[in-house]
C-alpha cells in the first residue's frame, strides 16, 4: 500500500493532471481488486481531489483604475452605483 501512495506522489511530482491522476487510481483498483484478486486493498487506496483555487479580488487601486479607463460615463456611473459598499 505504501508502494502506491509512493507511485502516486511520483505522479504528481512529474505533473501529471488530476484526472490522469484519477485515471491511474481506477487502473490500480482494477489491477488489485480484479486481477490480484484482493478485495480490500482497492477501497483504500485514495482518489485525488484537485485543489480549490481561490477567487481573484482586485485592490482597491486597481478598481478605481478599471472605473476610470471607462470612457462612457453612463457606463461608468453604472458600475460604481453596482458596486456593494463597505
Amino acid at each position: 500500500m505504501e508502494d502506491v501512495h509512493t507511485f502516486q506522489v511520483h505522479l504528481l511530482v512529474t505533473g501529471i493532471s488530476w484526472r490522469h491522476l484519477n485515471q491511474m487510481v481506477c487502473a490500480l483498483h482494477f489491477f488489485d481488486g480484479v486481477t490480484l484478486g484482493h478485495s480490500e486493498i482497492p477501497e483504500r487506496i485514495a482518489y485525488a481531489r484537485e485543489p480549490r483555487k481561490l477567487p481573484i479580488v482586485l485592490t482597491a487601486e486597481k478598481v478605481v483604475s478599471l472605473l476610470k479607463a471607462i470612457l462612457s460615463l453612463r457606463s461608468r456611473i453604472e458600475l460604481t452605483t453596482s458596486m456593494p459598499q463597505d
